[in-house]
């Protein structure tokens, strides 16, 4: 892990262990619980408001792939690099060495309401 995000060009990870009571999960499927994908871009956007200690939001998403379904319990590597000069993130979530989900986020401070 390096610079902490907010810095130009910095790469930054983060463990993230998805608890098996995450409200993310109900009704999301019964008896086969996974993760909505929009879940796991609310666990990158807190992660880089926790490590920024910033007040962020997601303005773009220019590019997201989703690789596997994450579920109850599972423990995941955030891996973040940016942002480039344009405000860009690059970002990959995963499960030991099988990627679950990345992509590329421009995030912001919100701006007036």
């Amino acid at each position: 892990m390096a610079a902490e995000p907010g810095v130009e060009g910095a790469d930054w990870a983060r463990e993230i262990v998805i608890a098996t009571d995450h409200p993310a999960f109900d009704g999301h499927f019964p008896g086969e619980p996974i993760m909505p994908g929009v879940a796991q871009i609310g666990l990158v956007l807190d992660a880089l408001r926790q490590a920024s200690g910033r007040h962020l939001q997601i303005v773009a998403i220019p590019s997201l792939r989703w690789r596997s379904a994450v579920r109850p319990g599972d423990w995941l590597n955030l891996h973040v690099r940016g942002p480039s000069p344009e405000g860009r993130l690059s970002f990959e979530l995963r499960r030991g060495s099988e990627v679950v989900s990345h992509g590329t986020l421009a995030v912001g401070a919100p701006g007036p309401p």
